[in-house]
């Protein structure tokens, strides 16, 4: 974020788009992203990251349902004008508009938040297209997520001031759905396994607790998979799933220690 707030203020062109180290673009993807400034209401212009494997071929979160809703959320949020952070790998502001970020906090999802603020709109653009490959290892993707997640509540907390929906209206709420109550999933998924296992007397509570032990069996299943470096759908959905959660939970352990995160430590040698 430090070195992002240098190379603005030295940049010279209108429009600043930033990138990834590893972030490989389509050959039309700047031009996409800076059409979308003829509109002068227009401040930030958000872009989709995919995920590439080994091969080159599209994979894992490209596919599967989490990141088609996501990207349902993002074009319904590019209609209001208000989308909630951008993928760091392929985003574009004026340089107008930018606002130096807190170096101990994450540019790609304040940034594009400080430019509605001031009233101009954050839109997402799906043919403007970066590929990354997927991290080599469950642990690296874990490490990475951790990290993701813990300078998001850092950056979430530094806004709080955008909660009041008496004068920011709806945006407070998508705040609060789209970020802060997806962080606190893994506390209420811990809250609803103590109260379900509270409530074995009854069959269907009994139920839904066979349910989730199975689920977190599956999880494990894809673990020692996943250590044989196989990768099975059925179990590896569950363990991703845990995975994320597990690495929000520490993010939040993160937050309360003060331990920001705030270099990148690469996975790759």
């Amino acid at each position: 974020t430090a070195a992002q707030n240098d190379s603005v203020e030295k940049a010279k062109g209108e429009i600043i788009v930033f990138s990834d180290a590893n972030g490989m673009y389509e050959k039309d993807a700047v031009a996409k992203l800076v059409r979308n400034f003829k509109d002068e209401k227009t401040g930030c212009v958000c872009g989709e990251l995919l995920y590439t494997d080994s091969r080159g071929n599209t994979a894992g979160k490209g596919e599967n349902l989490y990141w088609r809703y996501e990207r349902f959320l993002k074009k319904k949020e590019s209609e209001l004008g208000s989308v909630l952070g951008a993928a760091g790998s392929i985003y574009a502001v004026r340089k107008e508009l930018y606002i130096p970020i807190d170096e101990s906090l994450i540019s790609d999802f304040l940034e594009p938040i400080k430019i509605y603020e001031k009233g101009y709109g954050v839109v997402y653009e799906p043919e403007a297209i970066s590929f990354e490959k997927t991290s080599p290892t469950l642990a690296a993707e874990y490490k990475r997520k951790t990290r993701i997640i813990t300078r998001s509540i850092f950056g979430f907390m530094s806004i709080r001031n955008l909660l009041n929906p008496f004068k920011f209206g709806f945006f407070s709420i998508q705040l609060v759905s789209h970020k802060l109550l997806r962080w606190l999933v893994p506390a209420n998924l811990l809250l609803m396994l103590i109260v379900n296992a509270l409530l074995l007397k009854e069959n269907i509570y009994l139920i839904g607790f066979i349910l989730q032990l199975l689920f977190y069996f599956a999880a494990l299943i894809g673990y020692v998979f996943e250590k044989m470096k196989l990768k099975i759908k059925l179990f590896h959905i569950p363990l991703y799933f845990c995975m994320v959660n597990c690495a929000a939970l520490v993010a939040w352990f993160n937050f309360i220690k003060g331990d920001k995160k705030i270099m990148w430590d690469t996975a790759r040698k």
